[in-house]
């Protein structure tokens, strides 16, 4: 997406991620927009598919296959996003109480820091909690443990970043 405003290859600028942050952060707004709507549909849209086609009680599992397609895409020579978006769009469609309260949280904490890395964290940690919290399904829980861990280490170079006190607030291109 960021090509067709920057004509440049996203990776080789600014983080060097390919996720809605990176792509607003130095191609504009419209741009991680834009991006970040793909992402989330790169979750959903194959979530939605497995639910109908394959209504097996571990199904929801599969879509962990579409986050780990965005973040070690072949097609950019595995590498790619943090997974967060997509992992907003595959929770849309499995468990939209849970999608909302992390896109609540997620929000609420950029607003309140200016940080993408801490706000993308903290509201999968604290949506996986919530889910403890209210007892829902096993199945549930686990995907979004599983989700927390993997986007926690995905953000390892933020997490050293926070600690150093050098972590960039959010500020997109105008």
């Amino acid at each position: 997406m960021a090509h067709l405003f920057i004509r440049q290859d996203i990776r080789s600028i600014g983080s060097g991620n390919s996720g809605a942050t990176n792509v607003a952060r130095t191609a504009g707004k419209l741009a991680g927009i834009l991006t970040l709507l793909g992402d989330l549909l790169k979750g959903a849209l194959p979530t939605l598919y497995i639910i109908h086609h394959a209504p097996l009680p571990w199904a929801q599992f599969i879509p962990l296959l579409a986050i780990l397609g965005h973040c070690y895409s072949p097609f950019l020579g595995f590498k790619g996003g943090k997974g967060v978006a997509t992992t907003l769009g595959v929770l849309l469609v499995l468990e939209p109480l849970f999608f909302g309260v992390m896109l609540g949280l997620f929000i609420s904490i950029v607003f309140l820091t200016q940080l993408v890395s801490v706000a993308s964290i903290l509201s999968i940690l604290l949506t996986f909690i919530t889910s403890l919290m209210i007892h829902s399904s096993v199945n549930t829980s686990l995907l979004l443990g599983l989700l927390a861990l993997f986007i926690l280490i995905r953000h390892h170079e933020n997490l050293s970043r926070l600690l150093k006190g050098v972590e960039a607030p959010f500020k997109a291109k105008t």
